[in-house]
């Protein structure tokens, strides 16, 4: 995305842009939508069902197997190039009939292909490609014997293992194709060796083989095999590849090359078609490198011609904008924002007004910035720029008090974004502008969808304490399956913004196409075996093939995440089984099996926590929810900012704190021993605890800093704290903030008999 220059900022404030210039825009009838629960397939009532790992009896028998054992021993030896030693280890991997066997024998013909005995190699690894139907595995098999293959001087037959091996492959088809191309020009086929190298060229663009396997291809040929006019469409596309990639230099260098070649087609309408789109792809790379300026005659000529579907008009606003030119840039937005919805054009006008109205925000021009916002949102309510638009307008209404307009804001964005992150606000803000209006019913339905949706979130805590508030009872599981649906009707939003929903009479918790629980990969056993293994750089592997080859799965997730947590990857973990059952939020979250949980919400150095939080009068589900968002747990993390260890400290305050501890031969170092960390981190979050008058204001502080916080608050006196949060200016504390008051309920729910005093 191109970057917002400084002087539309300086306009705005200037007064240049107003809230009254955006011209109206009239919009279709709209259809009743209903505001419902999210979909899901059933939660999983045992850990059986939810991922492919052995319960712990089955995991320890195959774990204590010796042929199990010895073929660990063996691939670690691979790994580290130890072949003879491998080999030495594989003499006990006696592993018939199980789903290691397989493993075994690939690692007995790798050890004898590095060790240069490429003859037994090949015949063991012909022998195991022809058992096996899928898998990562059947791809390194095929990729080793091609490998023999060429050692023993058979280019044929290592081309033709090139060929099986490319379309069972989800990663590195740029290497493959390379390895193909040469093996088939080893076997006397130049011309098809030459096809490869240039399909490589055109395919992967961005690999750093493309300009080699060009070389490749042009030399095999002794001829120029690009910027010629037959392959001018072959080598505009891929110029437009490398732009999408972000190669704007590459991808202008290459535009360049073809504007000799515009004259060469007989036909006045397809020259005219070429030169437009080439002269439109080199303004986008002029503007991706900060010209855009030097791109306003063309730009001009090509938007009056409505070439390129919008793009030209946008990228002549962006052109307008970096020359500082507020009258023009101006009559571009309108003539853009003029242009009806529904047509090819939308993307590009939708991306300049949030462009727009980004930097009005930054310009503190937040009324002439939700003008702006609400257009783009009306414009189109499931579009692209939607989720931000809504947001931001119907936030600056809630805090205008136009309750009424915030609700239908909330209502329309939560049905037509139905997976966006903000979606919990939504609803819930939603409901608390029914309140205000002392409508309790509108109130009451909407807090309990936020509850049903996310109660084991910010949120749903929020909304299950307004329920309390206005004497509501919460949702239950039973009390859901038991109603006819807990939809809420709504006027706004295109008829198929959500397509048949569950307030047409279907459950609310019918699993939608993408949760829908798939068929185990082929390789489920093979999988569940290496997992039991402890062979985990083999699992993931395994699991990242299948789910390319077959496609995901919340079994599939669940089982990567559970290897991550055993690697000590935590965030990896916890992002990957939320992905795998995000019922985790909702109302049903407590059926979920613990150990599930416990992958999402880690805990560890229980002792310290404990120990600490008492010292400094803190809640200790607190601190560990705090550990869990700075560090996830990982006790020698270091962030970009130069914070350390579990609870993020900066050496200079460590040092500080270090000093008002009593810590002796403090060193920066220190603050990766869990114990030193917690002590320290606990004793700040305390300060800022007393300092701050309330958790919520010391998070913000610890994320953002003291200083902001005290200007925030004397900025926004009188608002309740909720409103307070959401109201603070960085997206990105705000979250933090949000997460962790959110989270420490889940740390009391999930172990409170582990640290409770």
């Amino acid at each position: 995305m191109w970057v917002l220059t400084a002087g539309l900022a300086v306009l705005v404030s200037a007064g240049t842009f107003g809230g009254d210039w955006w011209p109206r825009v009239s919009f279709a009838p709209k259809a009743a939508q209903q505001l419902a629960p999210t979909p899901h397939p059933p939660v999983p009532a045992t850990l059986d069902e939810a991922w492919l790992v052995p319960a712990g009896a089955e995991r320890d028998a195959i774990a204590r197997r010796a042929g199990v054992r010895a073929l660990r021993s063996a691939a670690e030896a691979v790994r580290t190039t130890r072949y003879s030693e491998a080999l030495t280890a594989l003499e006990e991997a006696r592993l018939d009939g199980t789903p290691l066997e397989p493993y075994a024998t690939y690692y007995r013909a790798l050890c004898d292909l590095r060790l240069r005995r490429p003859e037994p190699a090949r015949a063991r690894l012909a022998g195991l490609r022809r058992s096996l139907s899928a898998g990562r595995l059947r791809v390194l098999t095929l990729s080793a014997e091609a490998e023999a293959a060429l050692s023993l001087g058979d280019a044929a037959g290592a081309a033709a293992l090139y060929e099986e091996l490319y379309p069972a492959l989800t990663s590195q088809r740029d290497v493959a194709l390379d390895q193909w191309a040469t093996a088939t020009r080893a076997a006397g086929r130049p011309q098809d060796a030459a096809r490869l190298w240039l399909r490589l060229y055109y395919e992967f663009p961005t690999s750093e083989l493309a300009a080699s396997a060009l070389r490749q291809a042009e030399t095999t040929l002794n001829t120029a095999a690009v910027g010629t006019p037959d392959a001018f469409p072959h080598d505009l596309t891929r110029a437009e590849a490398l732009l999408a990639a972000g190669r704007a230099a590459d991808a202008e260098a290459a535009l360049k090359l073809l504007e000799p070649l515009l004259a060469a087609s007989p036909d006045a309408a397809e020259a005219q078609a070429r030169r437009d789109r080439l002269n439109l792809r080199l303004a986008q790379a002029a503007c991706a490198l900060k010209r855009c300026a030097t791109q306003l005659a063309t730009l001009g000529d090509l938007a009056a011609r409505g070439v390129g579907h919008g793009e030209a008009q946008y990228l002549a606003a962006v052109a307008l904008r970096e020359q500082g030119r507020a009258a023009e840039y101006r009559e571009a937005l309108d003539a853009m924002a003029a242009t009806p919805a529904g047509t090819a054009a939308d993307a590009w006008i939708e991306r300049a007004l949030s462009e727009h109205a980004i930097a009005l925000v930054k310009a503190d021009a937040d009324a002439e910035a939700a003008t702006i916002f609400r257009r783009l949102f009306d414009r189109n309510p499931s579009g692209r720029y939607a989720e931000r638009a809504a947001w931001k307008y119907g936030w600056w209404s809630y805090r205008a008090g136009r309750y009424d307009e915030a609700a239908r804001v909330f209502d329309l964005a939560a049905a037509s974004i139905p997976r966006a992150n903000t979606r919990p606000a939504w609803i819930y803000w939603s409901g608390r502008a029914h309140e205000k209006q002392g409508d309790t019913a509108g109130a009451t339905q909407r807090l309990s969808l936020a509850v049903v949706d996310y109660l084991h979130s910010y949120y749903g805590r929020l909304a299950a304490e307004a329920l309390g508030r206005l004497g509501a009872p919460l949702p239950t599981p039973a009390t859901m399956a038991a109603s006819s649906g807990m939809g809420v009707a709504i006027d706004g939003g295109e008829a198929d913004a959500l397509g048949d929903g569950p307030g047409d009479g279907a459950s609310p918790m019918v699993p939608d196409a993408r949760m829908a629980a798939a068929s185990p990969p082929p390789t489920a056993d093979l999988i569940t075996w290496l997992v039991a293994a402890g062979m985990f750089d083999e699992a993931i592997a395994e699991i990242t093939h299948a789910q390319r080859a077959h496609g995901r799965s919340p079994k599939l997730d669940a089982t990567l995440a559970w290897v991550y947590r055993q690697q000590g990857e935590n965030r990896p973990a916890i992002n990957t089984m939320r992905q795998a059952y995000p019922q985790y939020l909702s109302v049903r979250g407590d059926a979920l099996p613990r150990a599930i949980q416990e992958v999402i919400f880690p805990i560890d150095y229980v002792p310290y926590i404990k120990r600490y939080s008492a010292q400094h009068g803190l809640d200790p589900f607190l601190v560990a929810a705090l550990i869990a968002q700075e560090s996830s747990y990982v006790a020698d993390v270091r962030s970009p900012a130069n914070a350390w260890g579990l609870m993020q400290i900066l050496p200079s305050t460590g040092r500080q704190l270090a000093r008002a501890e009593g810590v002796p031969r403090f060193t920066t170092q220190r603050l990766t021993d869990p114990e030193t960390n917690v002590r320290l981190g606990t004793r700040y979050l305390a300060t800022l605890i007393r300092n701050h008058d309330g958790v919520p204001y010391a998070l913000a502080a610890y994320n953002a800093g003291a200083a902001r916080v005290i200007r925030w608050k004397a900025e926004r006196g009188g608002l309740e704290q909720a409103e307070f949060i959401d109201d603070i200016p960085f997206p990105e504390t705000q979250m933090y903030v949000k997460k962790i008051l959110g989270t420490a309920v889940d740390y009391r729910r999930l172990y409170a008999d582990v640290l409770a005093e």
